[in-house]
């Protein structure tokens, strides 16, 4: 009886150390390990999980409980470089209306690469119109928080946003490169003087923040563009140093992730105060400090309320 039961236990034993027996699990299950598993690589689309998911999506004949799959996608804002010639596949899916927003995935993911390949702006104009959900924001934020990719593509993709209100203004951006704000603030003067007889919404309405370090740039930029001799008109130039005296004071008293540039900066901002030129920008900076005051952001925005700049707008008032 002994040496039956011990038999039986060595048959079990081979069974389940038998190189060739697989144990069947659930597609689901399969894709929570692969996702367990590039964890370790901070939400890496790697190349095991972009293969699952690839054989997966070719095989199955339901392709309508994609939700799941999606939720993963949609974290992978990196993607390993031995799993982009897969994703590249997921292109071919443009005119499966299920797998849409893997072909959008992949669209965005090859803007951030910087790699040229046919129709890729088309299928990113088509995204952002179709993505009723608002899957592919975290991939927008990226490409302006990171090295910038393409400034053509960058620029031919804030056009797009600008177009779709619906979209840009669900867009909060923070910005740290120098070449993508020069790209902005082009762009806004672009808007302004093609737009003079008619209000659009600015481009920098989707810049919530951006580094400090940027400061110099701004700064001298704004001196030059100021103190210039330029072709610019006059109500131009006015209408865009309101809007831009406007995004950084926006920006400086935000309640939460509040952009603080240096009180060198502010002072040099509020030297407006006292020039008659621009009498909408001195509007637009008065504006912006009394929000400080009905708002109670106090604590906020501490620079804004020392001696000197109480002083400035005393002296606007008594003017």
């Amino acid at each position: 009886m002994y040496l039956t039961e011990l038999a039986f236990d060595a048959q079990v034993l081979k069974m389940y150390t038998n190189d060739d027996m697989k144990i069947e699990i659930s597609p689901q299950e399969k894709l929570q390990q692969l996702w367990k598993d590039s964890a370790d690589f901070s939400k890496m689309m790697t190349f095991e999980l972009a293969g699952w998911i690839t054989n997966y999506l070719e095989q199955i004949t339901n392709k309508i409980d994609l939700d799941d799959i999606i939720k993963y996608v949609t974290q992978c804002l990196e993607v390993a470089r031995k799993a982009l010639p897969i994703v590249e596949k997921w292109l071919n899916y443009r005119f499966d209306k299920a797998l849409k927003y893997f072909v959008y995935y992949a669209a965005f993911l090859f803007v951030k690469q910087s790699v040229d390949i046919p129709n890729l702006i088309e299928i990113v104009n088509e995204a952002l119109l179709n993505d009723v959900e608002f899957h592919l924001q975290p991939f927008i934020r990226e490409l302006f928080h990171s090295q910038p990719a393409n400034l053509n593509h960058i620029r031919q993709i804030l056009v797009a946003l600008h177009r779709n209100i619906r979209y840009s203004s669900q867009i909060s951006v923070h910005i740290e490169n120098e070449e993508v704000l020069e790209l902005l603030l082009n762009l806004e003067l672009e808007r302004i003087t093609s737009n003079i007889n008619r209000i659009t919404q600015p481009y920098l309405l989707m810049i919530t923040g951006c580094s400090e370090h940027l400061e110099v740039y701004l700064k001298k930029y704004l001196f030059e563009f100021v103190n210039t001799e330029n072709t610019v008109q006059i109500n131009i130039k006015d209408e865009y140093l309101v809007v831009i005296m406007k995004w950084i004071l926006e920006m400086s008293i935000a309640l939460y992730f509040a952009t603080k540039f240096s009180v060198e900066f502010y002072e040099w901002i509020f030297k407006f105060l006292y020039d008659l030129k621009f009498a909408r920008v001195r509007k637009a900076i008065c504006n912006a400090l009394n929000s400080i005051f009905v708002h109670k952001f106090l604590q906020k925005a501490q620079v804004f309320i020392q001696d000197e700049t109480i002083i400035h707008l005393e002296n606007v008032i008594c003017s």
